[in-house]
């Protein structure tokens, strides 16, 4: 009996092993459940109940003894649930990088709150870096070869804000892991204040790309919407200089023509940005300044 009982543990580890080898292939998509985890963003504004998700596409000459650094790239809006690698994938491109998705967190969803309660806030921050941390917690634990250097996290809209939120509390474990920040139209609420002056600062990039078209939001629900771009646009005047007086590794890019939004020729920019390449300021021209 015992020796039966050795043998179906191994065979099950043989198993495991195989299917664990089986999605550590080059190019291949590794998706991570989080029943345990507290509801997402988009399962709060959804109400609904699909549990948390990481996926990480591997470079397409992935090899678990090579070192990947991370591209962790997160949406706009209510986030979604994870499940959706595209943006980052195609944003850092088939080799070299990891490209991961996750989710938002929120620690409560107010649809009478500005901006009909998606905002992501500092009162966000514990329930962020917990989720977070056990999520990439388990990335790093699950596939070999992940390094600190040139890993990077961003996001867009709501993703910059929940990056921000990360650099602005001053997460023990996003200091650890990550070296490259980048943030499309969000995050603005946090880096001048909290973020740009610290000591820690100074071994990040940093990345901005930021729209010049209306912006028109009601943030006060009271029915009437405003341009909030010049609000926008002189916050970041602010972070522009105090980057540049701490002598920081920062780069402010305008996206003539866009508005809120992370148009597709721009993320071949971030890439090369990420990538450590020189960057090319030429993307087509925008054919229409329209706000999604």
């Amino acid at each position: 009996m015992r020796l039966c009982s050795v043998v179906s543990f191994a065979i099950a580890c043989f198993a495991l092993d195989a299917l664990h080898a089986a999605d550590l292939r080059p190019g291949g998509v590794v998706k991570l459940q989080f029943p345990e985890l507290p509801p997402t963003l988009q399962a709060m504004v959804k109400e609904g109940n699909i549990p948390a998700t990481l996926t990480a596409r591997l470079p397409d000459n992935y090899t678990p003894e090579g070192q990947w650094p991370l591209f962790v790239f997160l949406p706009g809006g209510g986030g979604g649930h994870g499940l959706g690698i595209d943006e980052a994938a195609q944003t850092i491109g088939p080799r070299d990088f990891i490209a991961v998705t996750m989710p938002l967190f929120k620690r409560r969803f107010l649809r009478d709150e500005p901006t009909g309660g998606l905002h992501i806030t500092i009162d966000d921050f514990e329930k962020i870096r917990t989720c977070y941390r056990a999520m990439l917690g388990r990335l790093l634990a699950e596939v070999p070869g992940i390094v600190k250097e040139r890993s990077t996290l961003g996001g867009f809209s709501n993703g910059a804000h929940t990056t921000a939120t990360l650099l602005a509390g001053r997460d023990e474990f996003i200091a650890e892991h990550f070296r490259q920040f980048c943030f499309v139209d969000g995050g603005q609420d946090f880096l001048a204040a909290h973020c740009l002056h610290q000591l820690a600062a100074r071994k990040w990039r940093l990345l901005v790309l930021k729209g010049d078209q209306p912006l028109m939001r009601d943030p006060l629900n009271d029915g009437n919407p405003t341009d909030l771009r010049p609000l926008l646009d002189a916050t970041w005047k602010v972070s522009d200089t105090v980057a540049r007086h701490f002598k920081l590794d920062w780069q402010l890019i305008t996206m003539p023509g866009r508005g809120h939004a992370f148009p597709p020729e721009y993320r071949r920019l971030v890439g090369q940005w990420a990538r450590g390449e020189d960057l090319d300021f030429l993307p087509p021209k925008a054919t229409a300044a329209k706000d999604r």
